[in-house]
């Protein structure tokens, strides 16, 4: 509209020379505020996808810094059931302290305050894998003490640092298990695993039957055993059959020749006197 001619507003009205400039003020002003707005909202749309991109990088930034120090330890937690025991467990006691729940990892955060140590050690909650994360013995064991293993040798030492984790770390060295003695109260060491027996069964090939999986070896040894006990008695019958047989012509044969023959006198003796007899006479 500013850019028309004195002419071209004339025939559209605008005779006076007042109404042509109050005119071409009022669409230069018109203008200006449409620039203005439109600058205005390109600056704003600038600004806010700037914003959340640039969050968008300083909060994966921020999270990763964040997430890099945050140190954690595990550490391998040993729960004694004994008060008095100042040596390591052996392997078959650490199996029993395990089946019980009293050996597990538990993560750490070096942060972590004496009071938040306390709390993991002893929690007696449920993890995602159902597994709880703690001891929750130790609660009932009338306080317990933290020791380490000496380098060297099979003793434990109980810890006089902070339990905070970072001076648990600091003062245990490069080691990675600790373990937990309860002061006034014994643990109990009963298995809390699932006694759940297998069910699965397989055919004995000897006697076709269906055996538990569990007690097939023990099974198949008995029948081996009852099967060769069989033959050896079946092997033994034989023998004797034919030992008795064999042997019975023979005794036959034995018994025919120790019978006792009658002695027959000869005939060139027949009828003549004996000669004892003869002398007997003659000297009476």
């Amino acid at each position: 509209m500013s850019e028309l001619s004195d002419e071209e507003l004339s025939r559209l009205g605008l005779t006076t020379i007042g109404d042509r400039h109050r005119l071409r003020t009022l669409c230069a002003n018109a203008e200006k505020q449409h620039q203005s707005a439109a600058a205005t909202a390109l600056s704003e749309r600038r600004a806010l996808f700037s914003r959340r991109s640039s969050s968008s990088r300083r909060g994966g930034r921020g999270g990763k810094r964040k997430l890099s120090s945050r140190t954690t330890w595990t550490v391998s937690f040993v729960c004694l059931a004994s008060r008095h025991q100042s040596r390591i467990p052996s392997s078959t006691e650490k199996q029993v302290l395990f089946y019980a729940g009293l050996g597990m990892k538990i993560k750490l955060d070096l942060e972590d305050k004496e009071q938040d140590v306390l709390e993991k050690v002893t929690c007696g909650d449920r993890g995602d894998d159902g597994e709880i994360k703690g001891f929750p013995q130790l609660k009932e064991s009338g306080g317990f003490e933290i020791m380490y293993c000496v380098t060297g040798v099979k003793e434990l030492k109980p810890s006089n640092c902070s339990w905070a984790a970072k001076d648990l770390k600091a003062n245990v060295g490069l080691q990675s298990k600790l373990y937990l003695r309860p002061i006034q109260k014994n643990l109990s060491t009963v298995s809390f695993l699932p006694q759940n027996k297998s069910q699965v069964k397989e055919k004995c090939i000897i006697c076709s039957k269906e055996v538990f999986m569990k007690d097939l070896r023990f099974h198949v040894l008995m029948s081996k055993t009852r099967e060769d006990l069989l033959s050896s008695e079946s092997e033994d019958d034989d023998t004797l059959s034919i030992s008795v047989f064999a042997s019975k012509p023979k005794e036959i044969q034995e018994s025919n020749t120790s019978i006792a023959t009658p002695s027959i006198p000869e005939a060139s003796t027949l009828g003549q006197p004996d000669n004892a007899n003869v002398s007997t006479r003659t000297a009476a």
